[in-house]
């Protein structure tokens, strides 16, 4: 199990579960809700519609509404780096991209009123910070450029009054 994110109420958090393949399956990651009063499960999602059957996504963060998952994940398993942006509807149970585009798109956080989504992107030649306007689910418009050139960092989180937090990714190098 790999955990993801907090609900908004505090009382679960968003889990992804891994099965190992086996010589008769194929692995397969499930996306769930572990509740911290009993330690239920509430799956969410088995099979990822939009995906080809061997990608799952990744960096799951729930709305702070609780109405939507937004993650990333591969656009299709025949164009290595192809990663968009998909949002699931806890209400309506669908699944839909709200980016498409050529190059890596990951996912990088919420804005505390839930009306965008802030996610990095390479498609101009560097990793560049985007912000998706939302209404109800749906793509406003365009996204837009928030802040080039921002390397690897890694989100920590937004403020209510919507100063972004995050740190800086390190390298190593073995020999």
């Amino acid at each position: 199990a790999q955990a993801f994110d907090w609900s908004p109420d505090g009382d679960s958090v968003l889990a992804a579960f891994w099965e190992a393949a086996t010589t008769t399956q194929e692995g397969r990651g499930r996306l769930g809700l572990v509740s911290f009063k009993d330690g239920s499960i509430k799956m969410l999602k088995g099979h990822f519609e939009t995906l080809s059957a061997n990608n799952f996504g990744w960096g799951f963060l729930i709305s702070p509404d609780g109405r939507f998952i937004a993650y990333g994940a591969p656009s299709s398993s025949e164009r290595a780096g192809d990663d968009d942006i998909f949002l699931i509807s806890l209400d309506e149970g669908t699944e839909e991209r709200v980016v498409e585009h050529p190059g890596f798109d990951a996912m990088f956080a919420w804005l505390p009123d839930g009306r965008g989504l802030l996610f990095r992107s390479d498609r101009t030649g560097s990793e560049d910070l985007y912000l998706l306007p939302l209404s109800d689910g749906r793509p406003q418009e365009s996204p837009r450029l928030i802040k080039s050139g921002i390397g690897a960092i890694a989100p920590l989180g937004i403020t209510s009054s919507g100063e972004l937090y995050y740190g800086l990714g390190g390298g190593g190098t073995d020999i």
